[in-house]
């Protein structure tokens, strides 16, 4: 391999770990090995209760995948995509409540910065709202204020495909990279709206707006944010924690 091609691959791998994923868990690892890039799950991050089976693991990890490609294309490169993903159906979807949630989600939101997490500083404050945000920090002066209603104008869409297996939910998260990435580049703020589909009520709800014509991966919520220079910093991953050689010891 050459030099040009391994820092190729090696950038690409580095533009990625920007990539979202649920509760900024960044469930993935990158090995480059000759003129190679492997995607990894993390599964040491996986959510247990959130996301027992990984479909949310797998929507994070396609969406790193998304911002991969699209770096070695924004440099010139073209790249030739398999993913390995298992194709036979996911276990069913395992029962679970809103109660089982809070310990987990308060773990996630106060995880040291060099391990990722949900800061304080990009969650919202809770006020009276059309469609209610999920509340990731305890003290309720924490997070961005927001004004009570202020959410009238936004749009709510849901991302959802033909089926349920662990491909599709790969490609899945590709499709959130690119609309995140669009909206960004058009002036517009989206925002994922997971916790819909991990408990099994809401998420029913959501499939049947769907009118059978398909499975629900994740609902977005469009809007006009705030100045990007008024949101706080989300933590990243050390890349070499992320990302290895082929020499590297796995």
């Amino acid at each position: 391999m050459s030099k040009i091609h391994h820092d190729v691959l090696a950038a690409a791998a580095q533009d990625a770990l920007q990539a979202p994923s649920v509760l900024n868990t960044q469930p993935w690892r990158w090995r480059i090995d000759a003129d190679v890039l492997e995607l990894h799950a993390d599964r040491d991050r996986q959510l247990a209760v959130a996301d027992p089976d990984g479909r949310l693991l797998l929507l994070s990890c396609g969406a790193a995948l998304h911002h991969a490609r699209l770096a070695m294309a924004a440099a010139g490169w073209s790249a030739q995509v398999r993913r390995l993903a298992d194709s036979s159906p996911m276990i069913f979807w395992r029962a679970s409540s809103w109660a089982h949630h809070r310990g987990e989600l308060v773990r996630g939101a106060n995880r040291p910065s060099w391990s990722g997490g949900v800061p304080a500083g990009t969650t919202v404050r809770r006020v009276p709202r059309r469609v209610p945000v999920r509340e990731l920090t305890l003290p309720l002066r924490e997070g961005m204020q927001v004004q009570p209603g202020g959410d009238r104008g936004a749009t709510y869409f849901v991302l959802f495909g033909d089926s349920d297996d662990a491909p599709d939910w790969l490609r899945a998260g590709e499709a959130l990279s690119a609309v995140l990435l669009t909206a960004i580049a058009l002036g517009l703020s989206v925002t994922p709206i997971s916790d819909v589909i991990e408990v099994a009520h809401p998420r029913e709800l959501v499939r049947g707006l769907l009118t059978g014509r398909g499975h629900p991966f994740i609902v977005l919520r469009r809007g006009l944010g705030a100045p990007t220079e008024d949101l706080a910093t989300v933590p990243r991953r050390d890349p070499a924690e992320v990302i290895r050689e082929r020499s590297d010891r796995q």
